[in-house]
């Protein structure tokens, strides 16, 4: 750098309006990938309910895996754009893994919960 080149005077540094427009985008890109990854949470916990109810209806189940794995791969996909790789990640495995394998699972899983859950209302009938 010589002092004939003037450029020793221009400051590349951003300025506080900048500095506060990169938060302020930051924090917007943030706020939006925690509320898909809220909204995955639901998507996820409504279909894992729905699988273990029973409702009579299971021949519709792999349908709601297929829609609420297609919403999840969409919400996935939107987190990782906003940079949560993380939620994004843990999408995609509820989507692809989870979901399909809690189909099997939920049937096992209420039958194994109903012999405690008898017995916890068994005790409760007798305290009071």
């Amino acid at each position: 750098m010589s002092f004939s080149d003037p450029s020793f005077l221009i400051s590349s540094r951003p300025t506080d309006q900048e500095r506060q427009a990169t938060k302020l985008a930051e924090e917007k890109r943030r706020e939006s990938a925690a509320r898909a990854y809220r909204q995955a949470s639901w998507v996820i916990s409504l279909t894992m309910i729905y699988l273990a109810l029973p409702l009579g209806l299971s021949a519709w189940h792999w349908h709601v895996v297929a829609c609420a794995g297609s919403l999840l791969v969409v919400l996935g996909a939107f987190m990782a754009l906003r940079g949560a790789k993380g939620h994004a990640l843990l999408s995609l495995l509820f989507a692809s893994l989870i979901l399909p394998s809690w189909v099997k699972m939920a049937p096992w899983a209420v039958r194994a919960a109903r012999g405690p859950i008898e017995v916890i209302i068994q005790e409760w009938k007798r305290v009071l």
